[in-house]
């Protein structure tokens, strides 16, 4: 019995391997033609792709050129248009700048003007009051110097009325000793 159990596995294992083979030759053949027919298919279109890419392209190329020769014309008439208007701007603010500058000018004159005749009303007035005070002062020192005299001659007498005192003071003390 233990026979069976290993022959027919066997046996089954060989029927299994005969189809197996077959059908894998088979199918190996069908898949190498789906493969055949799908390049085939794909190169087909590729290649229709391409020559539609080719004559786009040529197209595309013959519309630039024809574009670039009509923007080379419009850029030369854009850029005519735009230097006369530059120059005409460039002369109006040349214009307006040399009115402003002067304008500028004028008031800051005119504020250096009324700047410079305060500063004369300021020093007039500084002068006045300079000349005043020189007077008050050369009263005052003349004042000051009969004060001084005056003084002087007061120490003088004090002076002399001390140096009085001081010999009478001696003669009484003299005669005070003596008596």
């Amino acid at each position: 019995m233990k026979k069976y159990y290993v022959i027919f596995p066997a046996i089954g294992l060989v029927i299994f391997a005969f189809f197996f083979w077959r059908f894998n030759a088979e199918f190996d053949a069908n898949e190498k033609k789906k493969a055949d027919v799908k390049r085939i298919e794909r190169e087909t279109k590729t290649r229709a792709d391409f020559e539609a890419k080719r004559k786009a392209v040529e197209e595309a190329i013959t519309l630039q050129e024809k574009r670039k020769i009509e923007k080379a014309e419009r850029e030369k008439k854009d850029a005519e248009e735009k230097q006369a208007q530059l120059d005409l701007t460039d002369a109006s603010d040349k214009a307006r700048d040399e009115r402003d500058r002067v304008l500028r000018q004028v008031d800051r004159l005119k504020t250096e003007l009324s700047v410079e005749e305060a500063a004369i009303k300021k020093i007039a007035t500084e002068k006045t009051n300079l000349l005043v005070e020189d007077e008050f002062l050369q009263k005052y020192v003349k004042a000051a110097e009969a004060n001084q005299k005056s003084l002087e001659q007061v120490m003088i007498k004090i002076q002399e009325a001390d140096k009085a005192a001081a010999i009478v003071a001696a003669q009484n003390a003299k005669s005070k000793k003596s008596s």
